[in-house]
């Protein structure tokens, strides 16, 4: 979708997941923890949804869920009409449009421009109906079984993300952190607390990860399960009170 990607055909977040599986798969990767932005919301909760067993976490960044009870059909029906309102504008004022509704800090707002740049008034079009249209008929329910942490900038008025990362965090448990003096663009905002909250979350999922251990005692021939969080172990199943005795 940016830089060397272009142009990319025929798109879809399935084959978005698909491909990022790959890239994990080529570097070795077995788990690792997600980061989804706005529209990187969208495939890193695909590829999540098909690879659950390679995911230790996911942080949702101004971004929405996939789910089809968080959806209207008012609000699919507005959601199609944001690329074809976007016609209306000339290049020039739908790039700075874009950059101004999303951008609280005057560098998230010199960063968005620069980036919408060197896409054309149709490729910005096209990355309208992406974001929007074509979510709309991937979307679908999901249930995950890992970490969520959901961060959105305090001041997003993009749409209705603030309101669906409300009831996002409602609906689940999922904890929900606002971030300052920040709009939709909350990493350019504000990149100290967002940095600081994903550092928190990945510290603390891998703090709670419990694994569990068989350890074989030679004298009684017997196996005993044992937990091992934070260099303390815990026994889980200890051998029966007569094998120790033989």
């Amino acid at each position: 979708m940016h830089g060397l990607s272009r142009p990319y055909q025929q798109f879809n977040y399935h084959d978005t997941a698909e491909i990022l599986h790959s890239i994990l798969q080529k570097e070795n990767i077995e788990k690792t923890f997600l980061v989804g932005m706005s529209m990187g919301g969208y495939p890193s909760q695909h590829f999540a949804a098909l690879y659950p067993d390679m995911v230790k976490g996911f942080v949702a960044l101004d971004t929405t869920p996939l789910g089809l009870k968080y959806y209207s059909k008012s609000d699919m029906w507005w959601l199609k009409q944001v690329a074809p309102m976007a016609k209306c504008f000339t290049a020039n004022l739908l790039r700075k449009s874009m950059a101004w509704s999303i951008s609280e800090s005057r560098y998230s707002y010199q960063k968005m421009l620069s980036m919408l740049k060197p896409l054309s008034k149709s490729e910005i079009i096209q990355q309208m109906q992406i974001a929007y249209e074509y979510f709309i008929a991937e979307n679908k329910d999901v249930d995950f079984l890992f970490p969520v942490l959901i961060l959105v900038g305090e001041n997003d008025s993009t749409g209705k993300v603030k309101t669906y990362c409300k009831e996002w965090a409602k609906q689940t448990g999922y904890p929900l952190h606002f971030i300052k003096q920040a709009k939709h663009f909350a990493n350019g905002d504000n990149p100290e607390q967002v940095n600081k909250e994903i550092e928190n979350f990945i510290i603390e999922t891998v703090r709670q990860e419990r694994k569990n251990y068989p350890l074989y005692c030679p004298k009684c021939k017997q196996e005993t399960l044992i937990e091992v969080i934070n260099l303390q172990v815990t026994v889980i199943k200890k051998p029966d009170a007569q094998t120790q005795s033989r």
